[in-house]
């Protein structure tokens, strides 16, 4: 084999390589029940699951309760380990949609608070990390709720 076959062999090579970890990868919606929301404050312990785009669902238990627009909110979220994030969420802004279980047919609003779309920046939530999440209404919604997280997980397609 000359030396210009083997360069380019090794370029195929590593191109291919390079392609193989990129190509093939894709990002599922995972969503997981955090809490029942019961009281004005709630605070629990969360550990923060593999993948990026994190956000918060506010899951009526009567789905026609939210899908009709009667649950009215407004409250706080902190997330804390070394450093505390406080975001303010209402029902005012807080308007989008999300299914978190469709077999079970759950679903929910999304929290949104002013100058977001709901989704957790990096510092607020990192993967693999253990945090204090506490939720103060100050305005409790109607009926039974719960609280999940929503995210995209990164698996391997075929």
């Amino acid at each position: 084999m000359s030396g210009k076959t083997k360069t380019w062999t090794i370029l195929v090579l590593v191109f291919c390589g390079v392609f193989g970890l990129t190509v093939g990868r894709q990002y599922v919606p995972q969503s997981k029940k955090v809490t029942d929301i019961n009281d004005k404050v709630e605070s629990f312990l969360l550990k923060c699951p593999s993948g990026k785009d994190f956000q918060f669902v506010l899951c009526a238990r009567n789905v026609e309760s939210a899908v009709e627009g009667r649950m009215i909110f407004k409250g706080e979220l902190t997330i804390s380990n070394a450093t505390a994030t406080t975001v303010h969420f209402d029902s005012e802004n807080s308007r989008r949609w999300a299914w978190v279980d469709s077999r079970d047919r759950r679903g929910g609003i999304l929290l949104n608070w002013p100058l977001s779309n709901g989704v957790l920046n990096s510092e607020s939530l990192q993967p693999d990390h253990s945090y204090r999440v506490t939720l103060k209404f100050e305005k409790l919604p109607p009926d039974p709720q719960e609280l999940w997280l929503v995210w995209k997980r990164r698996v391997l397609s075929h």
